[in-house]
């Protein structure tokens, strides 16, 4: 269970920590995206590689628009949020 409090704590470090955590994972999706870009244009001929890289350069685009969207929904704000927090009054 941990000591009083410790909950609050933790829920506090997630809502500091999540902005980071999701520019993290959006940037390794890019990364990736741009490796397997770069892996047509080494292995493939430029016929198969143009078309590789439009389709490359439109899963970027729809993830980028999916971010977005997820972002906003998941968005938290520090006036909305309910802590649960119990006082010490009680």
């Amino acid at each position: 269970r941990g000591p009083d409090g410790s909950m609050h704590k933790a829920v506090d470090g997630m809502m500091t920590h999540y902005r980071f955590t999701f520019a993290c994972f959006s940037l390794g999706l890019l990364c990736f995206q741009f490796s397997a870009l770069l892996y047509s244009w080494m292995q493939f001929s430029w016929e198969l590689s143009v078309p590789m890289t439009l389709l490359l350069m439109f899963a970027v685009h729809v993830m980028y628009r999916s971010s977005v969207r997820i972002y906003a929904q998941l968005k938290l704000d520090a006036d909305t949020i309910v802590t649960g927090e119990f006082d010490d009054a009680e």
